[in-house]
């Protein structure tokens, strides 16, 4: 290694040549499970271990494979994943706050006047937002309860040997697919994150009613196909069916241009609710488009994988995560305001106040908003616990500078930060809209350096209920 002059917490900052990065590399791969945490640069190499720290553009990271604290130069960073061990005794919150930036946070009202909202969070303590920045706040917002995260192993998968677990993934051997019984529930959410070397070349079927694929009768199922000309999600029907098997319902190109070299890595969500025959489409957390099955939608609860790739060991899956959707909730902020010069307030049995909602008091241990209108002969006040959505007005909305980080939260919602800084169990950053912030550590999922995005440009606006991400 060549040493430079610079020296952080007592450390010296190595810049790693190829030739060790390799190494380092390759050994961080037999890593135990313990230490799970994930560093991904943009050139694709990983490095898995405690994350101790990210400050001065450095990362320091714990790796059983060195004998001081590894430290990696940030300019490279593509995103730090966290895992925080079992969340189910955090904290949660019913209320979540969101900005006209588009950033969200779990929280609860606590106060509200005519030039802030103030509300508390279990990981930064008590918070302020200027009015002006508030786009809504969304109320009895139902946790989408986790049904599985993995891959854990491959023993619970149908496969033949063309696929392996090997670093925490699903890896693809050869081209061929696996599968498994995942309890799909009506209305559900599928993240998958994986990475390929040469080109993408991976099939999904969703809501099948096999764990394999069947050449014969083929497959009752949603079928999302990724490949170098983009993105494409079907209705795929079995052979049983007269007529057309397959029926497109969104396509989205890719701009492989701006994948770095080295692993290319894509995450992609699909939203789908079988109650109406709808999916949304997101990549890389921004929300593309929706289709509308044509068909009766299907109820098979499976899930299968399939690599098309010639080159061994070229796919990997890294990151599964199924949820469930509470679509039923989310209908209730369906809706847009009906006025953007005003505020509104809707309740969970349809009524609808515009106007000004000016107030925020605790009456009898309740906490009410106070909203006058000129429909109203005096002002109401309506208590949080009938409160569906409130939006505030949109004539002060003033557009914010994008800071270089973006957090994601364990307990749904997103910050734009700069000025990060990772201790052992406080995150101390800056928000343009919060200020100075330190947050608990078990809030964090993943930290992503902002980059030009890799969709193409026909990506749509989500729908109203789409915005923002729910509480996990």
């Amino acid at each position: 290694m060549t040493n430079h002059s610079t020296s952080l917490i007592g450390s010296t900052i190595y810049k790693i040549p190829d030739s060790m990065l390799r190494f380092l590399l390759a050994s961080s791969l037999c890593l135990n499970a313990l230490a799970t945490d994930l560093v991904t640069l943009d050139n694709g190499n990983t490095f898995k271990g405690k994350v101790l720290g990210l400050a001065d553009n450095t990362i320091t990271l714990n790796s059983p494979h060195s004998t001081a604290p590894l430290q990696i130069i940030g300019d490279e960073l593509r995103h730090i994943r966290f895992d925080n061990g079992d969340l189910t005794g955090n904290p949660t919150h019913s209320q979540l706050i969101n900005l006209k930036s588009g950033d969200s946070l779990p929280g609860r009202i606590t106060g509200l006047n005519d030039s802030t909202l103030s509300f508390d969070t279990w990981f930064a303590g008590p918070l302020e937002a200027s009015r002006a920045d508030v786009d809504s706040v969304f109320f009895s917002v139902t946790p989408q309860k986790p049904l599985f995260q993995g891959p854990k192993g491959i023993d619970s998968w149908e496969h033949e040997n063309d696929w392996d677990y090997y670093n925490n993934s699903l890896r693809a051997s050869k081209a061929g697919s696996i599968g498994r019984e995942m309890n799909l529930p009506e209305d559900f959410i599928l993240s998958t994150t994986f990475t390929w070397n040469s080109s993408p070349k991976l099939q999904v079927f969703v809501c099948s009613d096999k764990t394999s694929i069947d050449p014969e009768l083929g497959s009752n199922n949603y079928l999302l196909t990724v490949n170098s000309s983009g993105l494409e999600v079907r209705r795929q029907l079995s052979k049983e069916v007269q007529g057309s098997r397959y029926h497109s319902l969104i396509s989205s190109k890719l701009n492989l241009d701006s994948f770095k070299s080295g692993n290319k890595e894509l995450t992609v969500e699909l939203r789908i609710n079988r109650r109406e025959g709808i999916i949304h489409l997101y990549l890389d957390g921004e929300y593309i488009k929706q289709g509308i099955d044509p068909k009766t939608p299907p109820m098979g609860t499976c899930l299968i994988y399939k690599s098309s790739s010639s080159n061994s060991r070229d796919l990997y899956i890294n990151k599964i995560i199924v949820k469930e959707w509470d679509t039923v909730t989310q209908k209730l902020r369906r809706e847009s305001r009906a006025d953007k010069q005003s505020d509104t307030l809707a309740t969970g049995d349809g009524d609808r106040f515009s106007g000004s909602v000016t107030g925020f008091e605790i009456i009898d241990g309740q906490g009410h908003f106070s909203v006058s209108s000129p429909l109203l002969s005096e002002t109401l006040a309506v208590p949080t616990e009938h409160c569906a959505v409130l939006y505030f007005s949109e004539k002060d909305k003033v557009p914010l500078k994008r800071p270089p980080f973006k957090l994601a939260m364990h307990s749904g919602g997103a910050l734009s930060l700069s000025a990060v800084t990772l201790g052992d169990d406080t995150l101390s950053a800056t928000h343009p809209s919060l200020g100075e912030l330190n947050l608990d550590r078990r809030i964090l999922s993943e930290i992503t350096r902002h980059e030009n995005s890799k969709v193409a440009p026909e990506k749509a606006e989500a729908p109203e209920e789409e915005k923002t991400s729910e509480p996990e």
